[in-house]
């Protein structure tokens, strides 16, 4: 892995290759049709899982609300099913009525899939760096841009070529008795704001749930 993070870094930064690096890196990106090995000038190439793990970390670290969304390291559609309606409750009968069958509807729950990509420049600035700032460079912009875009995504996307935000959903719906609204300028957050807001979270989602707000509202 050391091996192979500094390969990828003087390939990025345009320096070359001792034996050893040139190896490694071939080793970890595949060689096509006509033999000749892929550069990150031409193809995508797979990026150091430390580094990976450190752009992870540092999003987490800035949108806090993108540690509790599940990855699921799958490109494309995935398509879950659920219970749609789990018909009513349990009814009370005595020992010689026979009991009625329910019905349980199922549907799916369809994730699609999006590329959400950012291009950065090599300046010959940063060709001039060590491996080390040059990398840690790379993870904290790109962990700040794409948390950025993850984050509003997640909060607001559109579901227009991009992620249907949690908010967006919950006011397309037909009926939103879980949507309270107040205007900032107008309206106090007050106690009885705050229980009112808490009192639409269903009982079963209510403990341990995790509330995510704008520091102006905090």
């Amino acid at each position: 892995e050391t091996l192979y993070r500094n390969a990828f870094a003087r390939t990025l930064m345009n320096q070359p290759l001792n034996s050893e690096e040139a190896a490694v890196f071939a080793r970890y990106n595949v060689e096509d049709v006509r033999g000749d090995l892929q550069t990150a000038a031409t193809h995508t190439v797979v990026i150091p899982n430390t580094l990976v793990q450190q752009i992870w970390k540092e999003i987490g670290e800035l949108h806090p609300i993108l540690r509790a969304v599940p990855r699921t390291y799958v490109k494309g559609k995935i398509t879950y099913p659920r219970e749609k309606d789990d018909g009513d409750n349990a009814a009370w009968y005595d020992e010689s009525t026979t009991v009625m069958t329910g019905a349980v509807n199922l549907d799916d729950i369809e994730i699609d899939g999006y590329e959400l990509a950012k291009a950065i420049l090599i300046s010959w600035k940063l060709e001039k760096m060590s491996i080390d700032a040059f990398l840690t460079y790379v993870a904290n912009l790109i962990a700040e841009k794409m948390g950025n875009a993850l984050a509003a995504a997640i909060v607001s996307g559109t579901g227009s070529k991009q992620p249907q935000g949690i908010v967006t959903a919950l006011e397309a719906e037909s009926s939103t008795p879980q949507v309270l609204t107040w205007t900032a300028s107008t309206d106090e957050v007050d106690y009885a704001k705050l229980t009112e807001f808490m009192g639409l979270i269903r009982s079963g989602y209510a403990s341990g749930a995790a509330i995510y707000a704008k520091n102006s509202f905090i």
